[in-house]
């Protein structure tokens, strides 16, 4: 399970479309929960949701994208356990995305049901407490279907906090704590710039920093930038220009970049001649990697020969030794008369 949280506009839906867009590109299921009642069709579609990837998987039956509006957070859980071991009973193979936007729009059952005085009485801490009880069951049966899981969930400010620095963080989060426990990846998006169009005064898109606050698959605290437009989503090769910026493929002086003989600007990148062996040659490189991180921690092939030491010892298996253990006291004075 993933958590993206962030301030509004700093492209958190737009990362959580990114992700079941590829999902469906390798033809897999996705479900989106939908509780801020603003979802797109078209911006959907044009950021690559709804690809021709399903026409071939007509054996299939269902939908490529499944809209869900729960009420509260636990008819979320429940929608997400059934759904997910439905897909999995119809294909045991499939790929499954799941994104909740966002758990901070998703009331506690207390404050959609219609009693007025249950609401009162049970709203401080209520959605935290439903959230972390939802997700002591929900870990075990996304992890057993092999489902990945997106949460999103904005930043607030907390009430009475003084201003910035007075008492550490002034930023909050709905279920804070209880997302941070179950999440295995965790990520800050961060607006740090933005896009300008044909106009100064018009904006396209904008710059984001995403930070891994944490990881239990991979590294933790790494960072990132990346373009992010308003109607595509993200900039697939303006990410290949930094990272080729970054691997030294691409040489930067100045205002220009340079590969061999080639000279160039970043407003051109897409069509200078030498974007295809600019991108070839990355992918190689990215490539070998990580098949070279892979054989780091590849385990010895030489393991089932080497002599048993002390590491081997299962000591479940022996047997009880009556002489293991301190000494009784009065035991060494009796032992010497």
């Amino acid at each position: 399970m993933s958590v993206i949280q962030g301030i509004e506009s700093s492209g958190k839906t737009t990362v959580a479309l990114q992700a079941l867009a590829e999902c469906q590109s390798r033809g897999g299921v996705t479900i989106y929960l939908e509780c801020e009642s603003a979802f797109e069709a078209d911006r959907g579609a044009n950021i690559g949701i709804y690809n021709d990837v399903w026409v071939e998987k007509l054996n299939l039956d269902v939908e490529p994208l499944l809209i869900l509006r729960p009420m509260h957070i636990p008819e979320a859980f429940a929608m997400i356990e059934f759904n997910v071991k439905k897909v999995r009973a119809l294909d045991p193979d499939v790929e499954i995305c799941v994104v909740w936007d966002s758990v901070a729009a998703t009331p506690p059952s207390a404050e959609a049901s219609e009693d007025n005085d249950d609401y009162q009485n049970k709203q401080p801490g209520q959605a935290a407490r439903e959230v972390s009880m939802g997700f002591r069951r929900m870990t075990s049966i996304i992890s057993d279907n092999n489902v990945v899981l997106i949460c999103l969930n904005f930043i607030k400010t907390k009430i009475g906090g003084g201003f910035p620095g007075a008492r550490g963080s002034d930023d909050a989060t709905i279920a804070q704590r209880a997302l941070g426990q179950h999440a295995s990846v965790r990520i800050k998006l961060i607006k740090i710039g933005s896009i300008k169009g044909a106009s100064a005064k018009i904006s396209k898109g904008v710059r984001v920093l995403a930070k891994n606050t944490k990881n239990k698959i991979a590294p933790p605290f790494r960072e990132v930038e990346f373009d992010m437009y308003y109607t595509s989503g993200m900039d697939d090769e303006g990410s290949k220009l930094d990272l080729a910026k970054t691997k030294g493929i691409v040489k930067s002086s100045g205002g220009w970049l340079t590969y061999g003989e080639t000279r160039f600007r970043s407003t051109d990148w897409p069509k200078v001649d030498c974007h295809d062996e600019v991108v070839t040659k990355l992918e190689a490189k990215v490539a070998k990697e990580q098949a070279d991180a892979l054989y780091r921690y590849k385990p010895d092939k030489d393991d089932e020969d080497r002599e048993p030491d002390d590491s081997d010892i299962d000591y479940d298996e022996q047997e009880d030794d009556d002489d293991y253990g301190p000494t009784p006291r009065g035991t060494r004075k009796d032992d010497d008369n």
